[in-house]
């Protein structure tokens, strides 16, 4: 504090804190001590004196006085500054420990980037494009294929147990049940997809087939492209308790479409590699996507690679390879180089796990993965062989 930072009431406050000061002699001590004082008193004027004595102790009090104020002001003031250094200190020391705490944050921010090899962190991970068993209800799930610009997007609805409970009560809907019920409420363009659900005509299921009766103007044979969707799309919806589809008209009999000239029934089955659709907003979601012959699940992990035009894009982070084996029924990917996770952003690494799982799982399999510094990421443990999703890209239903 400056010394000539006073006012009024830091002097009083001051004078009050002074101690009192106070003489343990006796009057007559100091009587004598004054006579004996050449400079207060003289031997021929006994009576000028005792005339001033009670004066002279007064000035000598005030002397005293003079002589204590300005030492104890001193030491008071030695006193404000050490009181008011702790408040220094105080001040001082929140900016080092606020300091130390900043430094011990930005160590552990960048502990948690750099991470060790036996651990990788999914903290800010916003988007799982997987719904593995351990994460639902079973028969709370409603997959659809809703469509963006002639591409099919699989998604999977997670839906509100309590509603299903009162619409099937006592029972497990199926994969029909579901979008019968519940397709009309899909707000596929509210999500940013094509206006394309419900079929044009009747869904219903017969032991593990699909019927769809369709009219005569149903189009879904109208070229290459409508057809794609049009199989896509059932497949993505239904292939999780049905096998085949098969298309009749109002009479019950098989459907030949023309553009290929054959009745149409096909297999709810779709194998092939997993690539990320990215939407114009942002929004990526992980999409079967053919990319060549993809006949076995090696030569599709191994398509993963290299995306074969602008419509999808790999999972696979650039400068990443790896071989594929598969030993007694699991798939054993090897990366080519110790692959540390942690050189990559959390999501392309999550991406890419997943997109593994899911092209496993489409030939109802699981992986392994092979020379990985990280032990676990996540919730996945990377020792073992990845679970097996029983849905892709959920979505909440509201």
């Amino acid at each position: 504090m400056p010394d000539n930072n006073w006012n009024d009431d830091k002097i009083e406050y001051l004078l009050r804190s002074m101690p009192k000061a106070s003489d343990e002699r006796s009057a007559s001590d100091i009587l004598d001590q004054l006579k004996k004082d050449d400079r207060l008193m003289t031997k021929s004027s006994n009576r000028f004196a005792k005339k001033w004595i009670p004066g002279l102790v007064a000035v000598a009090a005030l002397f005293v006085l003079s002589l204590l104020v300005p030492s104890m002001l001193n030491g008071n003031k030695g006193q404000m500054n050490i009181s008011s250094e702790p408040a220094t200190m105080r001040t001082e020391g929140k900016g080092a420990t606020e300091s130390v705490e900043m430094e011990e944050s930005e160590q552990s921010s960048a502990a948690e980037e750099s991470m060790d090899a036996a651990s990788f962190s999914l903290k800010s991970v916003t988007t799982s494009h997987v719904i593995i068993p351990d994460d639902y209800v079973e028969g709370r799930l409603f997959p659809i294929g809703l469509i963006h610009e002639a591409t099919v997007i699989p998604v999977t609805f997670i839906m509100p147990e309590e509603m299903l409970t009162n619409d099937f009560p006592g029972s497990s809907p199926s994969s029909v049940e579901l979008y019968n019920k519940y397709v009309s409420q899909v707000r596929e363009e509210e999500l940013g997809f094509d206006d394309y659900h419900p079929y044009k005509g009747e869904i219903s299921e017969s032991a593990d087939e699909i019927i769809h009766q369709v009219g005569e103007n149903h189009l879904y044979d109208n070229s290459p492209t409508t057809l794609e969707i049009y199989t896509n799309s059932a497949i993505a919806t239904f292939s999780t308790d049905h096998t085949k589809w098969k298309v009749v008209d109002e009479k019950g009999n098989p459907v030949a479409f023309d553009y290929i000239g054959l009745e149409m029934e096909f297999h709810l089955e779709r194998r092939g590699p997993y690539f990320k659709y990215v939407m114009a907003d942002g929004r990526v979601y992980l999409v079967p996507y053919q990319n060549g012959d993809t006949k076995t699940v090696s030569e599709a992990l191994l398509a993963m690679r290299q995306a074969t035009n602008d419509v999808v894009q790999e999972v696979i982070p650039s400068g990443v390879d790896y071989s594929v084996e598969v030993q007694d029924g699991t798939i054993m990917l090897t990366f080519d180089a110790s692959l540390d996770l942690t050189r990559f952003a959390i999501n392309e690494v999550n991406e890419m796990l997943e997109g593994f799982m899911l092209t496993a799982e489409s030939y109802d399999m699981q992986i392994q993965l092979k020379n990985v510094q990280q032990e676990f990421f996540g919730n996945y443990d990377l020792t073992k062989p990845l679970p097996k999703p029983v849905g892709v890209n959920p979505i909440m239903w509201r």
